[in-house]
Parts: structure tokens; sequence; C-alpha cells
């Protein structure tokens, strides 16, 4: 009767083992079924409309405002990192070589891109030596008398990095406006007012001017060069 009654014990415990075993086995598939089907959410993309913004840019009395300028890059390149997913990275050609901007610009560029909570996003614009420049931006010096254009040029190879100041996400339901934003008050973080008041003043164009380079007042050029990686943000909306 024990032999019996232990092996009666044998057959419902194996009875209950696959039964749970066909269980665990469907809940495996499912888990599979679901992280195939996040994977390839995650690789879905949507649309980044790139814009040029210059921030912080109501410059009180004996500052510099900035109106415009210009890049010489034929080549961009993404990177970003995201909550779940591979790391995004990603190289496209500009349709042209020198891309203008002013204060607030679309630059007519699209770009595709993962979907995705992104905690890291860099955009990188390769600025590089042409004739006259790589990367130059243009404003204006208001004093209490006048109003002085100013010119400052990097006319070396530049690698410009903008970085996201916030994390983000990005579903595929729409187009998104990435900013590509130099922020003025940073950039001139070290200038001061005397700087700008001792400034030399060169004639382009027959207007003075005054022409910020490794060249020419190269105080202010050094000061402002070290500030402006810095000054290169990025954001999403």
């Amino acid at each position: 009767m024990g032999e019996y009654s232990n092996l009666r014990t044998y057959f419902v415990s194996l009875g209950y083992i696959m039964r749970n075993k066909n269980y665990i086995f469907k809940l495996l598939i499912v888990g599979l079924v679901l992280f195939g089907c996040e994977k390839y959410q995650l690789k879905q993309p949507t649309s980044l409309s790139i814009n040029w913004k210059m921030t912080e840019n109501s410059p009180e009395l004996n500052q510099v405002e900035l109106t415009d300028g210009k890049v010489f890059s034929e080549v961009f390149s993404v990177e970003g990192q995201r909550v779940k997913g591979d790391d995004v990275i990603i190289e496209q050609t500009f349709p042209t070589s020198i891309i203008s901007f002013n204060s607030e610009q679309n630059l007519g560029l699209l770009i595709d891109v993962p979907v995705g909570n992104y905690t890291t996003f860099i955009v990188k614009l390769s600025a590089i030596e042409n004739t006259d420049f790589a990367f130059e931006v243009n404003g204006i010096y208001h004093t209490s008398t006048e109003n002085l254009p100013v010119h400052i040029v990097w006319n070396q190879d530049k690698m410009l990095e903008f970085v996201n100041k916030n994390s983000f996400e990005l579903t595929k339901t729409k187009t998104y406006n990435c900013f590509l934003e130099l922020n003025r008050q940073l950039l001139f973080q070290d200038v001061s007012v005397i700087q700008w008041e001792q400034a030399s003043i060169t004639m382009e164009n027959d207007v003075p001017t005054i022409v910020i380079s490794k060249d020419f007042n190269t105080n202010i050029f050094n000061d402002i060069n070290d500030k402006l990686n810095n000054s290169l943000q990025l954001s999403v909306n």
C-alpha cells in the first residue's frame, strides 16, 4: 500500500511539474515575443528637422548681439545614448558645403533617428578650413552712441559639438525640431566691457568693423575660443 501511495504521489508530482513546465514555456514564449517587439519598436525611426538658434541673445548696453553666421562643413554626425536600445551613431552629408544661419533659422535638413528616451544626444559639425573661414559669427556691438558690426572668425579646422541640455523622448508620432544653439551669454562670458571698448577697429567693405580672430583682437578671440565648446548646446521639441 505504501509503495502504491508513493507511486501515485510521484505521478501526481510529475503531472504538476509538466503542467508548470508548459506554463513556464508559454511565459518564456510571451517574454521573447514582447522583447522582440520592444527591440523592433526601438529601431523605428522618427524625423528631426535641424535648426540653428542664438540663445540668451538680448544684450545690455556695451555688449554684442549675435545676428548671423556660417560654417563650412560637408559632414555632420549624431551620437545618442538611450535608456533602452543600442547607442545611436549616424553620419550624414550636407546638401551644400556652406551652411548659413541667422539668429533662428531652419537649416533645411531632415534626418531620421531611432525612437526612444535619450539621455545623451550630440550633434557634431566638422568646420573645415576654407579660403577665408571655417566658422564665423557676426553681430552688433551696441554702445550709447553707435552700433558697430562685429565679425568673429575661426579660419582653422574646428569641431563644433552641440550637446543636449536635458534628456528627451522621441516617438514615431511627429517630426521634431532639433535646435543647434549658440548661447551668446556663455560665449562672451569672459569678455569684459573694457575689452570691447578698447577693441581695434578694421575697415571691412568701407565699414568700421570689430574683427575678432587669431590675428585681430586676439585677447578677445582667445577668451571667446575658450568658451565656444561650453556655449554650444542642443534642445529638441
